[in-house]
């Protein structure tokens, strides 16, 4: 085998370094009591001397200051000694007078001896330097800009802390910057604001932009309205920007009261006719029945017409508290397809109009306010019969349907039912399509403009969306979804021919002494005895007589007692002394959050006003547990 005997020689190693030494790109030197013994061509050129310059000098020439000098000395020396290495940042002057950055580390060939050299690597760090400064610079700017911004600015935790935020923060809330920081950020909105508009970090950690109206705060009590735009920063923090749009709610709310006045008179004029004509209705009816009592058969036809109208007159108030008092939906699990059938045959009745059903077999549950998505299927099929040619056909369909995230519109990705009202009438022209969902806006002559308007409402808040399509001269299609529920069983599937039978004592609470009169018979049909109350304080005495009763079996509260106790309060009162009976909220408005949400308030359940026996019937039989048989009336009040 061939050998190089020159690979074998003594100082090839030392070559090798030699070589490094020269080439690295790094300025590379020895000192001995700061005098350079040694430096590489990379320190010559860093540093614009030649070797012959800078060899035998004292360092010192490198250095800008005095200062400057000592302090590198100083430093790194007393880093050697500590750690074996120095390593300090410091500034050079070059030849031609420029001063550059310089990162200098420096080791001793001995760590006993330093008089036997210590070698050093110097790195120009100018540029890094400059850019440093720039981010500074930057940043600077950017914090004076978050200061002088006329929005306030905040930063918060992954969890909702608050952790930075701006001067016009401080102003907005009235508080301190010390104070602020560490409080989570629900405890800068008013209670009733994030009960509307929960706070939603879920959609921020997905990635979305929230934004939201709520009102913030102040401990001077003068809280005002911010539309917030918050977002998940890269790190998990999220960032809010703050709004204040208090003037320009003010502006909004005074238009709004204009237009209100402006359209005043025609609501006025249409439901003054409309309801005028019902109650007409209900009188002649009932008239006739009271006429032709001895003649069972015609009074039984005559009551189940006025009851007809009476339903239309229901239908046409629950429009109206909706639109005009929010309606906030008391939700229960519901057989929809029962729900669908029911309210568009109702729709239907009396009418020899074609029509279909074709509703899938396994169609869903949903959680609804059964009587707002009623008035939906009623209004959307009552203007479809309305606008319906005299051989067209209205075709009714639900079925299951999961959206995914690609899917267009506004719905979140889930199950829904939807739901298709279409028929082969007039249709609706061009120009007026974009509108038929305004309040107040009508195609009728004889109408009030509600109709649509309000079906919009309670499907959005059902969490669900609205639609339409029409070709003007061939028909139109409505379609709607509404959320689906997967697990639950239906509270509303309990035939409706089946009536609660039972006995015992419940107790009735409500100012109107019919209303007591009407729920006193429909339970004394179902075999209880009913003790009735016209206010809280007269309730508690009664209950006081009949707590320790086992016969006590339910209590039933109207919300609302003008200048008395009301349901509230009483059940309040009630649970401190007993969690377990059945107390049931009774109130003609769905706007109060107790319908919506009774057992948050101490209420078992809920039931709105008006209500038939068989409404009734169904809510005792799922808080009381006894037999039930055929229903024997269809009393309504």
């Amino acid at each position: 085998m061939r050998t190089d005997p020159g690979l074998n020689k003594p100082d090839d190693g030392e070559e090798k370094l030699r070589r490094i030494f020269l080439a690295a790109p790094v300025g590379i030197g020895m000192v001995s009591n700061r005098v350079i013994l040694e430096a590489n061509e990379t320190l010559c050129r860093m540093t614009g001397y030649s070797k012959a310059e800078i060899i035998g000098r004292n360092s010192r020439f490198l250095y800008s200051t005095e200062d400057e000098y000592n302090y590198v000395g100083k430093e790194k020396y007393e880093r050697i000694r500590d750690t074996g290495i120095g390593t300090v940042e410091t500034r050079w002057i070059k030849k031609d007078g420029i001063i550059i950055d310089i990162m200098l580390s420096s080791s001793p060939i001995d760590r006993e001896d330093f008089s036997k050299g210590v070698t050093f690597t110097a790195l120009d760090i100018t540029d890094r330097k400059k850019t440093e400064q720039a981010l500074i610079s930057s940043e600077s700017k950017y914090r004076e800009l978050v200061e002088l911004a006329v929005d306030g600015i905040m930063l918060g935790s992954n969890d909702g802390l608050i952790v930075s935020l701006n001067s016009r923060m401080e102003k907005m809330t009235g508080k301190k910057r010390e104070d602020l920081i560490g409080l989570h950020i629900r405890e800068l909105f008013t209670d009733d604001s994030l009960k509307k508009r929960p706070l939603q970090f879920n959609l921020l950690k997905e990635g979305e932009t929230v934004i939201n109206e709520r009102v913030l705060k102040r401990d001077d009590e003068v809280n005002i309205i911010v539309e917030t735009h918050s977002r998940m920063m890269p790190d998990g923090t999220f960032q809010s920007i703050f709004r204040d749009v208090t003037e320009k709610q003010k502006i909004a709310e005074s238009l709004q009261r204009a237009q209100k006045l402006d359209s005043l008179a025609t609501l006025a004029g249409g439901i003054a006719h409309d309801f005028n004509n019902m109650l007409g209705g209900m009188l002649g009816y009932i008239d006739l029945a009271r006429n032709y009592s001895k003649r069972i058969e015609d009074t039984a036809e005559y009551l189940d017409k006025a009851m007809t109208v009476f339903d239309r007159a229901k239908n046409l108030t629950g429009q109206l508290m909706t639109f005009a008092r929010g309606g906030d939906p008391s939700l229960k699990t519901e057989s929809f397809a029962t729900v669908l059938r029911e309210y568009a045959s109702s729709a239907l009745g009396g009418s020899d109009i074609k029509h279909s059903f074709s509703i899938q077999e396994d169609l869903w549950l949903a959680r609804i306010d059964r009587s707002q998505i009623g008035q939906v299927i009623y209004n959307l099929v009552t203007n479809a019969r309305e606008f319906m040619n005299p051989d067209g056909e209205i075709q009714i369909s639900a079925g299951n349907i999961t959206r995914e995230k690609s899917n267009p519109g506004q719905l979140k990705p889930g199950n829904y039912i939807k739901v298709e009202i279409s028929d082969s009438g007039t249709g609706i022209p061009d120009d007026m399509l974009p509108h038929i969902f305004d309040p107040f806006f009508t195609t009728k002559k004889k109408g009030n403009g509600l109709g649509l308007s309000t079906s919009y409402s309670i499907i959005l808040r059902h969490g669900g969306s609205l639609d339409v399509e029409s070709v003007y001269g061939k028909g139109s299609r409505f379609w709607f979804y509404l959320p689906a529920v997967m697990s639950e069983t239906g509270e509303g599937a309990t035939s409706e021919s089946v009536i609660h039978k039972g006995s015992g004592l419940i107790l009735i609470m409500d100012d109107e002494y019919f209303i007591r009169e009407i729920i006193s018979q429909m339970l004394e049909h179902m075999g209880y005895r009913a003790i009735q109350a016209s206010g809280g304080a007269e309730l508690l005495e009664q209950y006081k007589s009949h707590k320790d009763n086992p016969e006590l079996k339910c209590i039933i509260l109207d919300l609302t007692i003008p200048g008395g106790m009301g349901g509230k309060e009483t059940a309040a009162e009630i649970r401190k002394q007993d969690s377990k009976i059945p107390v049931i909220a009774s109130s003609g408005y769905s706007s109060d959050m107790v319908m919506s949400d009774p057992e948050s308030y101490g209420f078992s359940d809920s039931i709105r006003k008006p209500f038939t026996i068989n409404e009734l019937s169904m809510l005792l039989n799922r808080h009381i547990k006894l037999q039930a048989t055929f229903r024997g009336s269809s009393n309504n009040f």
